[in-house]
């Protein structure tokens, strides 16, 4: 049919399908729908190691972390809207979190 999405096949092991397969009959949905959510969840995941890194490599650098932190201070007070600010300090990698507080102005 045209408007039907082209398909493919793939080899997994008898006991990589048999899991896809007990994880559909357990929420109902396909197993094509259960393979979508593992890669996107997968891809979330890399997506987040790969910005925790990003931000170790900047705060390696203190000249790089002093120009991202003086850039985002420009920001702090941009809304205006009278709310507290949220705390962000959970998107730092924890590795280097007391790096981040020894850097932050006091």
């Amino acid at each position: 049919m045209p408007g039907e999405p082209k398909s493919t096949t793939i080899r997994v092991s008898v006991a990589l399908r048999d899991r896809i397969a007990r994880l559909a009959n357990e929420t109902g949905e396909p197993m094509t729908a259960i393979i979508e959510r593992a890669i996107a969840d997968y891809e979330h995941k890399r997506f987040v190691a790969e910005f925790h890194a990003a931000v170790r490599r900047t705060m390696a650098d203190p000249e790089a972390w002093a120009d991202y932190r003086a850039e985002t201070a420009i920001f702090d007070n941009a809304a205006a809207d009278g709310l507290e600010p949220e705390d962000f300090s959970d998107l730092i990698p924890r590795a280097s979190q007391k790096e981040s507080d020894e850097n932050s102005p006091r």
